[in-house]
């Protein structure tokens, strides 16, 4: 099943094609973009530019979805495996330059430059509440038979 799910974002984005993709779960409450890479990455720059790649990708998921969250968090999985996550949360859903701002400050540089970074990810998340109709009525679970409001 995941590789029909690969094949449509390889339609989708054309510039995938030929490239290992991880396939997700359709997940209302958050969008994803990750990668790893086959070597592990040691420059700034590299990292910089690959970063914006798997950024550009998530932030065009949520274009698709129209889905802008109030919190961007940053993945980053280091040569010895270790993963770790790096969150920035504002008071309304981020833009792209926010989040081009903000990944200055979420990304350990110094850390990157010694250890290698072999994985990158980018996820947007808590999304703003929409309107949602109310009820009236309590809704009562229906233990012993009855089932009423």
């Amino acid at each position: 099943m995941d590789s029909f799910f690969a094949s449509v974002e390889q339609r989708d984005f054309p510039e995938y094609r030929g490239k290992p993709l991880v396939v997700g779960g359709k997940s209302p409450r958050s969008v994803v973009a990750e990668r790893t890479y086959e070597t592990d990455i040691y420059e700034m720059d590299q990292v910089q530019e690959r970063l914006d790649e798997v950024i550009d990708i998530m932030w065009r998921r949520c274009e698709a979805k129209q889905m802008y969250g109030r919190t961007f968090t940053l993945k980053l999985r280091f040569s010895d495996f270790t993963t770790i996550t790096r969150s920035s949360t504002l008071d309304h859903p981020f833009t792209k330059p926010e989040i081009d701002v903000v990944l200055q400050e979420l990304v350990p540089g110094n850390e990157i430059h010694e250890r290698g970074v072999r994985l990158l990810g980018g996820t947007m998340s808590h999304f703003p509440m929409e309107k949602r109709e109310e009820k009236t009525g309590q809704l009562r679970i229906d233990f012993d038979g009855e089932n009423t409001m």
